[in-house]
């Protein structure tokens, strides 16, 4: 009986402490009762909540400058090509005093040729000059005593034809005296043709010499106006011939341009005068206008050219004829509606986007204009200030909630 007594008594002790343990773990006694909800589990479960709702990425339409540009591919060229050559034949270069790239002035000496051949002729002429002008000297000298002797003559003849009724009249004197008169006056229209024959020898030899002189001065190449020198083919001792090709080729007033080709529904958008910004392959982009937009279309290509001019001094470096070179010609300028362009959905015949209004999904159709980089301009259906989902995700849908978050400034993801 002692033991089962002692179990007894164990086992109250041990029922004793367990009671007082549950009396006294503060868990135990503060733990809720069922059905009750703590206010730190209510917060989790809204924020469980909203995580399920869609987060986007939003961006306000605002008002922007847009540019309808054209990019087009090309060559650099001269735009006007002038070409120097010998006008002499026969001539040895001698001196060159221009050479490739070098800018030049009209009137400019490019080259000199042998002039030693014509330098003789020219002394010869001074001779032929001189022998001419002492001629018609001659002859007006012959011309003068020519016209005395006639004057006499006619004065003898004159008598002897009053006394030819009088006894003392004798016909041998009478003729002598007509013939007298008459070679006189043969003489001094014989030395009057050769004074003419004379002068017109003087005249052949001042023309000669201005033929001459002419020469001369065709044996220093010059430039016919300013400009840069593209192309030398002269060298020293080489035999000068009007047709062995151009010495020099000359970039007038050192025009360059872009030779640019379009395709032909492009063309009708061109105007002369449009600004154009040139890229040379490799160089900084320079300033330019188009010039020349070509009449006619290539049946093969389809494409048209156009001619943009280039400002830019004459000699800039970048500007080397035969370079590639990229021309963005502005077609037209405009101030819109700018939103992303990742916001516009494409369909085959319109474009619609996406808005958020008190965080609800609209579907807007919209008519696009420009795009620029990475902005597109909205002609109708967004206004200023609306909200729009940065990238159009397919799979959400009118009336759907989203929770718009706004990216940092310069962000584009």
């Amino acid at each position: 009986m002692s033991n089962r007594s002692t179990w007894i008594g164990v086992g109250l002790a041990v029922l004793l402490a367990g009671a007082a343990t549950l009396k006294l773990h503060p868990e135990l006694v503060n733990r809720p009762k069922l059905g009750h909800v703590s206010q730190n589990d209510a917060k989790s479960a809204q924020q469980a909540k909203d995580d399920l709702i869609p987060a986007v990425s939003v961006e306000s339409a605002k008002t922007a400058d847009f540019v309808d540009s054209l990019m087009v591919n090309g060559t650099l060229l001269p735009r006007e090509e002038v070409l120097v050559g010998a006008q002499i034949d026969g001539l040895q270069i001698t001196e060159l005093d221009a050479d490739q790239g070098d800018i030049v002035h009209k009137g400019q000496v490019l080259a000199r040729l042998s002039t030693d051949n014509l330098q003789a002729q020219l002394a010869q002429n001074d001779a032929a000059l001189a022998r001419a002008n002492a001629a018609i000297a001659q002859t007006q000298s012959q011309i003068a005593q020519m016209q005395a002797n006639v004057t006499q003559t006619a004065a003898d003849f004159k008598r002897i034809n009053e006394l030819r009724h009088s006894p003392a009249f004798a016909q041998s004197t009478f003729d002598q005296r007509q013939a007298q008169a008459n070679s006189a006056s043969a003489q001094l229209s014989a030395s009057q043709n050769a004074l003419l024959a004379a002068k017109a020898d003087l005249t052949s030899q001042q023309a000669q010499r201005k033929q001459l002189e002419i020469k001369l001065a065709q044996a220093q190449i010059t430039a016919p106006s300013d400009g840069i020198i593209s192309q030398r083919n002269a060298q020293v001792g080489a035999i000068a011939s009007a047709a062995g090709g151009p010495l020099f080729r000359i970039i007038r007033d050192g025009a360059i341009e872009l030779d640019g080709e379009v395709s032909e529904q492009d063309i009708p958008r061109l105007r002369v005068g449009m600004i154009a910004q040139i890229t040379p392959l490799g160089s900084a982009p320079v300033q330019g206008k188009v010039r020349l937009i070509s009449p006619d279309i290539d049946m093969a290509s389809r494409l048209g050219h156009v001619r943009i001019s280039v400002d830019a001094p004459a000699g800039n470096a970048v500007l080397r004829p035969g370079t590639f070179a990229q021309a963005v010609i502005v077609l037209a300028q405009s101030r819109g509606t700018s939103v992303p362009s990742t916001a516009v959905t494409l369909d085959e015949n319109s474009a619609s986007l996406l808005i958020v209004k008190d965080n609800k999904v609209v579907r807007r159709k919209v008519v696009v204009g420009v795009t620029n980089d990475a902005k597109t301009q909205i002609l109708q259906g967004v206004a200023d200030g609306e909200v729009v989902i940065v990238k159009a995700a397919g799979f959400l849908r009118d009336g759907d909630l989203v929770r718009p978050m706004t990216l940092p400034s310069g962000d584009a993801s």
